[in-house]
This record gives structure tokens, C-alpha cells and sequence, in this order.
């Protein structure tokens, strides 16, 4: 056999001097390019300088075995970590402070929620990629591929606050005048000046009318436009026959309590959210309609335990104590293994209590649409039953309206969903999760309508295209009281709807918030970057 030639002698030399004798990153390499990849389809935010770094940890010699599988023992949390902090996803201080929340999930929404987390065409994709890697490894050396993918990532993303390119706005939304038509250089400096402008912002009503008729706000927990469309309701009576709607009204949260908060002390305008969680009384609507003789009460169809819903009221809404009808039959039950009782005995019993002596503000809230309810007799999850639920309780509603027009009692009945169910979810979340609060979700119909002797109804329903929120609610209430609509021949549904506020699209959970930036969303989580929503 022929002895190597000098130039193989001293390759072999020199490929077996230390510098040259660092393992490359094996299935690791997987890992890296597979982020790359998700960070070029914009699901990721790749640190550069922590991938680099978590790269040459793995790619260090070790003499011993020992030392080796540490490595990987730490490497393994560190990856994953590291992954999570790059995604989308909320922050895990958010899961944390949502602890007590997620532990009173019942046993069948967990194994639910883990169900829906576990998607064959991703395994199958996922799956593919390792043989065709794996193919690949003994072609070329994939580590150096894995080094120049992550550099190459890391240097190309953009920094959100100078965005060049974003995904169009995919719902309808009426761009509004005012703080866009200032060119604001980053989305936090939009977010800052639409602060400042709603601090200054105060609702009060005229004081010159006095009560006369009932106030029933319906707030429904997890309806929005999208969830209706994907049901195929978007069509219900419910919805068609309403007096005003506002089409692109914005729940501002995508959470029950804030959202609650939000409607109930609109006053004041559109809050940062931790501000949500102060005493002031000047912010509350109870506490001003109660001045012009509308007796405050909460109605709920659940107990109100959960997160301490009832408590919120109370506390930083100024509302009394709810009530909760126990002898109302039992529909269904809740997410947290608590019941729920019919929507149509609440508001039924509801009407036969009202006199059109005593005017009463009524706010009722309603768990039938929320996420993981069970309802007897039905063997599918909720996502497959939400349509049903939808469809009941829209059809309660209607029957209440016709059981309203029926006793002649002078009502303002107002349908306000506290957000969407997230129904088919997004590139962000699983279908029924609500961490962040994207405009599917707070994308929600509100609905206005009057009944009682002396209104004469519109021939055609008021659309508000323009962009409003909780605030417009409240001022329609302010202004149909301040028009008598029962006794005043003049009373005018159209200046009620042209006088509404318009408010910029924002919308917010404690770390997480969602910006229309340029006709464009933008989300931010915790001190991320802003990066584009994508669905």
C-alpha cells in the first residue's frame, strides 16, 4: 500500500490540532436552522448575540463524558427557554401571574386545551425535516450552516420601532382622523400620545333629564365579529334587527375582569391597564347614573368566584354585590367545574321585576360562550359546540326583545361582548386562548336597541363605521338619557350616533399590547420589540 502523499500528511496534521478537534453541534444544528426558518416567516425574533453564545457552549471540547452530558443536561432547558423567550408567546411571568387562574380550570378543560396543542400536520412537518436533515448531515457539515443561518437571521431582522415592512390590516376598519394623520416615528410613540390624549378625556351626562326607563347592558363573555362569522351568525335577528350598531368597536382587553372594568368606567376613557385597578369613583358610570336616578345591580349567570370577578366589580367599578339566581335551571357546566344557569329564567325573571317607576342600571354578565363549558348531552369539545351555545343564547336574547316590546316597558337594551373566544385561533395562539388580545378577539359587535310606548324605532339600522370603544357606550347612554327618548317627539338616534367619540385601536393585558400603527397591527410584549401581527 502506498504510503499519503505530503499534502494528506499534513492535512491530517493539521485537522487533528486542537483548534480543528471542537465537535460540531449534531442534532443541535437542527434546532438553530429550524429557528432560523421560523424567524424568517416572522414567527420568532432570533437574539443574535444569545444564539451565538448557547452555539460555542455546545461546540466547546470536553475531555470527559461526564462533562459532556452536563452540557447537554443544561443545554436542553437553556434551548428551550431560549426558544420560548424568541417566540410570540406571552411572557412566563405572564403563565405565573396567571397560576391561580389556570389551577381553577377543571380537569376536562386542561386535557382539552392539551388536545388542541397537539397537531398531527405539525408532528408530520416536523418530522419530514429531521430525515431530510439527517439526510443532509452526511453531505455537508451542517454546524457551519447552523452558524451562518443564525448570523445571517440575526443581522436581517429589522428593529420593530423603524418598521419597514408589515402585514396589512386584514379587518375593516374606518381609519380616523386624528392622532395618524401626525406622523409619529415608532409605535410606542403613537402608544405614549394616545395615553396623554385619554387622560384628559371625562364623560359626564346632563343632569337636566332624570331617569325614566331601565338601562339592561348584556355583557357576553367570548363573541366577536369573527366568531359569529365562523358560526354562520352573523345574520341572527339578534344582530340585523339592532337600532344602532357600532361595526368596529374594539373591546380594548381580551380578558372578562379588565374588560368588565373597561366598560364600567369608561368615564374617564381608554386607561393603561394597570390603572384599571384604582379606586375612582369619578371613573365609574354606575356612580353617575345612580346621580340621575338609576339604581345600580349586577345579574350574572355564574357565581363570579372566578379571578374574583365579583370582587372587581365592587371594588374598582362601584357596583353593588351581584345576584345570582339559584333557582334558575342549570344549562351548563363551566370551564372551572363551577354551574351555569340559563340565560333565558335570568333575564325573564329579570323583566317580570321591573316596574317603569324604578329605573335600574342592569348589568348582566353571561360565562355560556366561554371557552371549555360542557354542556349535558353533547360529546364534542367546546369548540364544537360553540355554535350551539351561540345560536341559544341569541335566540334568548331575541326572546326577550319580543317579551319586551310585548309588556311596553321603556328599556335600553345594550349587547356588549367582553371580547371574542378566539374560535380559530392564529399563529399566535390555539384556538380559545386569550393571552393576547389581537383584533380577532376584541373585534366585537355592540348592539343598542329601545323599546316602550312613545319611541318609534328607525326604519333602518345606524351603522358606526368609525373606530370606538367603551367610551362610545357610555356616551350613547349619557345622550339617549339626555333626549328622553320616550317623551320627547325630537329624540334623534342619529345625532345619538354622530356625537359617539371615535378611539384610536389599542388593546391591552397587563404585559402585552396591541397597536393599529400606520394601518398596520403591532404587538409588544413585555420590553420586547414591537413586531407585526400576523394570523
Amino acid at each position: 500500500m502506498a504510503e499519503p502523499s505530503l499534502y494528506w500528511r499534513h492535512r491530517e496534521e493539521l485537522l487533528n490540532r486542537p483548534l480543528f478537534m471542537w465537535p460540531g453541534l449534531s442534532a443541535w444544528a437542527f434546532y438553530f436552522i429550524a429557528k432560523v426558518i421560523l424567524a424568517f416567516r416572522g414567527y420568532l425574533e432570533i437574539g443574535l448575540w444569545e444564539n451565538l453564545a448557547m452555539m460555542m457552549l455546545l461546540t466547546l471540547p470536553m475531555r470527559t463524558t461526564a462533562l459532556k452530558w452536563l452540557r447537554q443536561i443544561v443545554a436542553i432547558p437553556v434551548g428551550l427557554g431560549l426558544l420560548y423567550h424568541e417566540s410570540s408567546l406571552p411572557p412566563f411571568s405572564s403563565i405565573i401571574d396567571q397560576w391561580s387562574s389556570i389551577t381553577g380550570f377543571s380537569f376536562a378543560y386542561m386535557w382539552e386545551l392539551l388536545t388542541r396543542s397537539i397537531q398531527v400536520e405539525f408532528i408530520i412537518v416536523l418530522l419530514i425535516a429531521w430525515i431530510g436533515f439527517v439526510y443532509l448531515q452526511n453531505i455537508v457539515r451542517m454546524t457551519v450552516i447552523a452558524f451562518i443561518a443564525v448570523i445571517a437571521a440575526g443581522v436581517a431582522q429589522q428593529p420593530a420601532e423603524t418598521p419597514l415592512q408589515a402585514v396589512p390590516t386584514t379587518l375593516d376598519l374606518t381609519t380616523i382622523d386624528t392622532p395618524d394623520a401626525i406622523q409619529f416615528n415608532s409605535p410606542s410613540e403613537k402608544l405614549e400620545a394616545f395615553y396623554d390624549e385619554q387622560q384628559k378625556f371625562k364623560l359626564t351626562p346632563s343632569r337636566e333629564s332624570t331617569a325614566d326607563f331601565d338601562i339592561l347592558l348584556i355583557n357576553i363573555c367570548s363573541m366577536s365579529w369573527q366568531d359569529l362569522a365562523t358560526a354562520g351568525l352573523q345574520d341572527h335577528p339578534v344582530i340585523k334587527d339592532a337600532h344602532l350598531m357600532f361595526e368596529n368597536y374594539n373591546s380594548a382587553t381580551s380578558y372578562s375582569g379588565p374588560s368588565a372594568l373597561r366598560l364600567l368606567r369608561a368615564n374617564c376613557g381608554h386607561q393603561p391597564h394597570q390603572q384599571l385597578f384604582t379606586n375612582t369613583p369619578q371613573c365609574m358610570v354606575s356612580q353617575q347614573l345612580e346621580k340621575l336616578g338609576y339604581r345600580p345591580e349586577v345579574l350574572l349567570n355564574h357565581t363570579g368566584e372566578y379571578d374574583d370577578f365579583s370582587g372587581l366589580l365592587q371594588q374598582f367599578a362601584g357596583m353593588p354585590a351581584p345576584q345570582f339566581n339559584t333557582s334558575a335551571p342549570i344549562s351548563m357546566t363551566g370551564f372551572d367545574g363551577s354551574l351555569i344557569k340559563s340565560d333565558s329564567a335570568i333575564l325573564q325573571n329579570w323583566l317580570a321585576s321591573s316596574t317603569n317607576s324604578d329605573s335600574r342600571f342592569t348589568f348582566y354578565n353571561t360565562l355560556s360562550l366561554h371557552d371549555g363549558n360542557r354542556v349535558p348531552g353533547f360529546n364534542g369539545n367546546s369548540l364544537d359546540s360553540y355554535a350551539m351555545r351561540t345560536a341559544t343564547l341569541l335566540d334568548e336574547i331575541y326572546q326577550l326583545q319580543m317579551a319586551i316590546k310585548a309588556s311596553g316597558r321603556r328599556v335600553l337594551l345594550i349587547i356588549a361582548p367582553e371580547h371574542g373566544a378566539n374560535l380559530k385561533g392564529d399563529a399566535l395562539q390555539l384556538p380559545g386562548l386569550r393571552e393576547i388580545p389581537t383584533p380577532p378577539i376584541t373585534h366585537v359587535p355592540v348592539l343598542i336597541s329601545l323599546f316602550g310606548e312613545g319611541f318609534e324605532a328607525p326604519q333602518e339600522q345606524l351603522v358606526v363605521e368609525r373606530n370606538t370603544g367603551p367610551t362610545a357606550i357610555t356616551s350613547a347612554i349619557f345622550e339617549i338619557n339626555a333626549q328622553q327618548p320616550f317623551s320627547n317627539p325630537s329624540f334623534s338616534l342619529t345625532k345619538v350616533a354622530e356625537q359617539l367619540p371615535s378611539t384610536e385601536w389599542v388593546a391591552e393585558n397587563k404585559d402585552i399590547k396591541v397597536i393599529d400603527y400606520k394601518n398596520n397591527f403591532w404587538l409588544k410584549i413585555k420590553e420586547r420589540n414591537w413586531l407585526p401581527y400576523k394570523q
